[in-house]
């Protein structure tokens, strides 16, 4: 979280236009815990990136909240399917997501970032249906 919240402005998120791009933050307590972010891929699919709660609040529901709001944001522009994804060492995103609903799409040494095949580094892909 503290790259993104780095960039006060913001810029790479809400410098698109609000249909294209958004960033938000979840707050507890008067303080940041949470953030969740999309970018258009295409006119009916958004992707997810930045879906990050602090370790120390986890077990408070945040983290549902926020996927609420950005699929609800998600259907207000007229998404139709949301993309994201997360390394597969990742073991609790891969099940939380898998919780929420999202499907594996494909799990793979992504080449073009240049460290993945050499680490044995998988991105786990996920999809899901807004309805």
């Amino acid at each position: 979280m503290a790259t993104d919240m780095g960039d006060k402005a913001l810029k790479y998120w809400t410098g698109r236009g609000e249909k294209e791009a958004g960033f938000y933050v979840a707050e507890y307590n008067g303080r940041v815990v949470g953030t969740v972010s999309f970018i258009k891929v295409n006119e009916e699919t958004m992707e997810v990136f930045r879906f990050s709660v602090d370790k120390t609040v986890r077990s408070l529901g945040i983290a549902q909240k926020l996927e609420n709001h950005i699929l609800e944001v998600g259907k207000s522009i007229g998404y139709k399917k949301v993309h994201l994804n997360t390394s597969h060492s990742q073991v609790a995103a891969v099940k939380f997501y898998q919780k929420l609903g999202y499907t594996e799409v494909r799990r793979v040494y992504e080449e073009k970032i240049w460290f993945c095949s050499i680490i044995g580094f998988k991105v786990v892909y996920f999809s899901k249906e807004l309805l």
